[in-house]
């Protein structure tokens, strides 16, 4: 018979800074032949984008571990492949697939070049009109930023949630002063 080769999860996420000997995932390795024939060993055959050497499976534990420290210059996602051989004659092997997603920390708070920013414009200004940006900058690897107004939504303005872009949105009155 065949190994039976079951993983806790086929897809696990580990933090960029995950310490090593630390367990990512279970395996669960079984035979139904007896004796010497379903002892059943396991090994990793391969993994993309070079990160093999950062993986091992514990012999006794059947755990899949992180061996190196990870780093931000890795890539951000691996394939494992797993075998399990049992001792037969002829030997008969299952392999599975384990993705690993390395997920960045978020350390760094996002700064506005500003504390505040102010403007001006005048009544010509169409509807979404774009009035100015507000970018902010994260020091954290590959960051992805979102912007909204504190608060809510803004009944004169609208933030475009990637570009820090401000748009108008209604038309003003010249007899009115509008302070934002």
């Amino acid at each position: 018979n065949f190994p039976n080769l079951t993983l806790s999860d086929a897809r696990v996420t580990i933090l960029i800074n995950q310490p090593v000997n630390t367990a990512i995932v279970q395996i669960l390795a079984t035979d139904t032949d007896a004796t010497h024939n379903g002892q059943v060993s396991l090994s990793l055959l391969s993994a993309t984008n070079g990160m093999l050497s950062y993986f091992s499976i514990g012999t006794d534990d059947r755990e899949i571990v992180v061996t190196r420290p990870l780093n931000s210059s890795q890539s951000r996602s691996t394939v494992l492949q797993i075998l399990a051989a049992d001792n037969g004659q002829p030997m008969k092997r299952t392999i599975r697939s384990l993705t690993v997603d390395v997920d960045d920390l978020n350390i760094y708070p996002p700064m506005f070049s500003l504390d505040d920013f102010n403007f001006t414009f005048t009544h010509l200004v169409p509807v979404e009109y774009r009035l100015f940006s507000v970018p902010a900058m994260d020091l954290d690897v590959n960051p992805q930023l979102t912007y909204a107004f504190a608060g809510g939504e803004h009944e004169n303005l609208r933030i475009d949630n990637t570009s820090a872009s401000v748009h108008l949105v209604v038309n003003y009155d010249l007899r009115e002063v509008y302070n934002f």
